[in-house]
């Protein structure tokens, strides 16, 4: 992890806090580590499905693997 101040608030979406930088470094232990934690948003979303009130958060966790995986995708074309 590479942390410096910059002065700037910075406010990251929850893809930044699962994958940070990578895709800005393609290669392949970053599609397979993006992908990886998109099975784990998978895994989390059928657990959530099988609560009562846990609907919204599993299509919400979801829509984070689907997004994890597009953006697998597109460092794919790239390496």
């Amino acid at each position: 992890m590479s942390v410096y101040y910059s002065g700037d608030e910075q406010i990251p979406d929850e893809i930044y806090c699962i994958i940070g930088e990578l895709p800005n470094n393609p290669d392949e232990t970053a599609v397979k580590y993006i992908r990886w934690q998109a099975n784990i948003q998978r895994s989390v979303a059928k657990g959530l499905m099988r609560s009562p009130s846990g609907k919204d958060a599993a299509l919400h966790r979801m829509s984070i693997a689907d997004m994890l995986d597009e953006q697998a995708d597109e460092l794919e074309k790239e390496i």
